[in-house]
């Protein structure tokens, strides 16, 4: 079993962070058709991202018009 190294998971997890909202949920539906350890740790780190989108967006959201 293979997996990302640290050098690896920290280049993709800035990656992902820099997509806009639309790219990332096209790269969770790309991501998703590939098969592998690798691509499986990628998928983590896409939907961890969304995840912590829309709890930002929720928690701050109702902020934004101030």
């Amino acid at each position: 079993m293979s997996s990302l190294s640290a050098a690896h998971r920290a280049a993709l997890t800035a990656v992902v962070q820099a997509c806009p909202d639309k790219s990332l949920a096209t790269l969770g539906a790309a991501v998703a058709a590939l098969r592998g350890d690798k691509a499986d740790e990628l998928a983590i780190i896409v939907r961890d991202e969304a995840r912590d989108r829309a709890r930002r967006a929720t928690a701050f959201g109702p902020l934004l018009p101030l």
